[in-house]
C-alpha cells in the first residue's frame, strides 16, 4: 500500500498564490482591454501635464502682478492719483484672483479717496467710488488685518467727505470693534471723535483721544490726541452752550 504524505501549506503560500493568480488575470485584461487602459493612462498623464502648467501659469501671473502693483504702488505714494488708479485698475481686471488683484482693490479706494477730497466737482462720485471699493475688499477676507482696518477708516472717511457723519461714526466704530487692535487702530479712534465733535458730543469726543493716549502710547497719533483733547476740555463750556442753543433752534434733534 503506498503510503501519501501530507503536506501542510502555509497561510502565506496561499496568499502568494493568489496574488500571482490575480496578476496572472490582470495582464489577461490587459491584453484584451489594452486600448481602454492606454486611453486612461494618457488621460491621467495629461490631467497632471495640465495640472502642472495651471500651476506654474498662477505662479507666474502671481509674480508679475506683485511686479506691477509695486510699480503702482510708487506712483500712488509720489500723489499722482489718477494714474495710480488706472494702474491699480488694470492690476485688478488682468490679474483677477490673485492676491496682487485683492490689494489692487485697497488702493483703488484709496486712490478714489484721495480724488474725491481734490476734486471738490466729482468729489460724490469718487466717494461713493471708494466705499465700493473698500467694501469689496473688506469681503474678500485677505487676511491682513491693518488693511481690512484701514479700508473700514476709508469708508467712514468718504462718508465724512460727503457729509454723512452718522454713516461715519458707525464704520469708524467699525474699525475699532471687527479688526483686532493694530497701527491703524488709533487713526480710528482719531476719526471717531472727530465726528463727535461735528455732532457737539463732547465728552464722547474727548473720551476718543483719551483712548489713543492711554491704550497706544507709541502711536504716531498721541500729540494730536493730546492737541485736541486739551483744546476741547478748554472750550468745552463753551460748546456745550452753543450746542444747546442749536437744540432750541431745532437746528439738532
Amino acid at each position: 500500500m503506498t503510503i501519501v504524505k501530507k503536506v501542510k501549506v502555509k497561510k502565506s503560500e496561499l496568499k502568494k498564490d493568489k496574488f500571482i493568480e490575480a496578476v496572472g488575470e490582470f495582464i489577461n485584461w490587459s491584453r484584451l482591454n489594452w486600448r481602454y487602459l492606454f486611453i486612461g493612462f494618457s488621460a491621467f498623464i495629461l490631467i497632471i501635464i495640465i495640472a502642472i502648467s495651471i500651476r506654474s501659469s498662477f505662479v507666474s501671473k502671481e509674480r508679475n502682478s506683485s511686479l506691477e502693483l509695486t510699480g503702482a504702488i510708487d506712483i500712488f505714494v509720489s500723489g499722482d492719483f489718477k494714474q495710480a488708479l488706472e494702474l491699480f485698475t488694470n492690476i485688478k481686471q488682468s490679474y483677477y484672483g490673485t492676491n496682487s488683484a485683492k490689494k489692487a482693490t485697497y488702493y483703488i479706494g484709496m486712490c478714489n479717496l484721495n480724488l474725491g477730497a481734490i476734486d471738490q466737482q466729482n468729489s460724490q462720485k469718487y466717494y461713493n467710488d471708494a466705499i465700493k471699493n473698500f467694501k469689496q475688499f473688506i469681503k474678500y477676507n485677505y487676511g491682513l488685518d491693518e488693511l481690512k482696518c484701514a479700508a473700514y477708516i476709508g469708508i467712514a472717511k468718504a462718508f465724512e467727505g460727503s457729509l454723512q457723519i452718522d454713516s461715519a461714526l458707525v464704520y469708524y466704530k467699525q474699525a475699532t470693534t471687527n479688526v483686532p487692535e493694530n497701527a491703524y487702530t488709533p487713526e480710528a479712534y482719531l476719526g471717531m471723535g472727530r465726528v463727535y465733535e461735528m455732532k457737539y458730543e463732547i465728552e464722547d469726543a474727548i473720551n476718543c483721544y483719551e483712548e489713543i493716549i492711554y491704550r497706544f502710547p507709541n502711536s504716531s497719533f498721541v500729540q494730536q490726541a493730546y492737541v485736541y483733547k486739551n483744546m476741547l476740555e478748554g472750550a468745552f463750556d463753551p460748546l456745550t452752550q452753543q450746542y444747546n442753543e442749536k437744540k432750541v433752534q431745532g437746528i439738532i434733534k
